[in-house]
């Protein structure tokens, strides 16, 4: 049982699932946000559904915070769930070193599943993406076109003068 609307509040995109309502944080809320890594969004050898993830999240909560060309840290959003009793708990989802993933705090199993179920439900909208994943080292391509998901490496030889380049952008080093 899925339902999405474009208003509330915050002017917001909302989706609700199985009682629970689902929407993008606030920048106050996410000063509250604490916790550490809950679950993968997908299990850690679908790799075919890492480039659906963030297709997912953008057709439920819009742009993220942020978006990377380092592939470890490749985007962040906070979501906002409101549970049954109507109490706010804030989630992180984001695709880091093991892939997409949920982090938080919090015991309401049934909360989080409904939070994956919603996301692995979710048509995914289209986007490329282009970034770096150093341990090859290698470029990555990946994205969904007409609603299918791909994802490609390519990798890169390089100098070790332009690997420590490299490195330093992504990673935010003088």
């Amino acid at each position: 049982m899925r339902n999405e609307a474009d208003n509330n509040k915050n002017n917001l995109k909302t989706a609700e699932y199985n009682g629970y309502t689902f929407r993008k944080a606030t920048e106050a809320e996410e000063d509250r946000f604490c916790g550490g890594m809950i679950c993968n969004i997908y299990e850690l050898l679908q790799y075919a559904d890492f480039s659906k993830a963030y297709g997912q999240l953008v057709s439920l909560f819009g742009e993220a915070k942020y978006v990377s060309k380092n592939l470890e840290n490749q985007y962040e959003y906070f979501i906002c769930a409101t549970d049954k009793s109507g109490d706010d708990h804030i989630f992180c989802a984001y695709s880091g070193p093991t892939g997409p993933a949920l982090s938080g705090y919090d015991e309401d199993e049934e909360l989080v599943q409904a939070l994956l179920t919603l996301i692995r439900e979710t048509v995914p909208a289209d986007y490329d993406y282009e970034g770096y994943y150093m341990d090859g080292p290698c470029k990555v391509f990946m994205g969904v076109k007409d609603g299918k998901p791909y994802m490609r490496e390519e990798e890169l030889n390089l100098t070790q003068e332009e690997f420590t380049d490299l490195y330093k952008t992504l990673y935010g080093l003088g």
